[in-house]
């Protein structure tokens, strides 16, 4: 059984909130924004770890090697001052056609209300 949830004698399942070391990556409200916390991150392993598997020294609990925090290693992120991406054409394509598929169930709706 894992740590966070442990049985009392009675053979009842005892539930606990996560501490706030295990609840480091949930997201904190920082000025009003919502804003998610950094993940560990095992560059030797290649893969993100749960806060609770890491351990006290911050070592990866397969290989051993010191954890980091945050992105993937190499993975950018865009500049304030760059625009954001362009919306593929596609998607614009899908969105319309929803709209008008959307539109035409409500005039059925309509028409189907008015000679109910």
């Amino acid at each position: 059984m894992s740590s966070s949830n442990r049985t009392t004698g009675t053979g009842r399942a005892v539930i606990r909130r996560p501490t706030a070391a295990r609840a480091s990556w949930l997201p904190t409200k920082i000025g009003g924004v919502l804003q998610w916390r950094p993940m560990p991150w095992c560059v030797s392993c290649n893969k993100f770890l749960t806060p609770s598997t890491v351990r006290p020294d911050a070592t990866c609990p397969k290989c051993g090697n010191v954890v980091e925090r945050g992105l993937i290693p190499g993975m950018t992120t865009r500049p304030a001052n760059e625009p954001p991406p362009a919306v593929p054409w596609h998607l614009k394509l899908l969105g319309s056609a929803l709209a008008v598929y959307l539109g035409y169930r409500f005039l059925q709706l309509v028409d189907w209300l008015m000679h109910r």
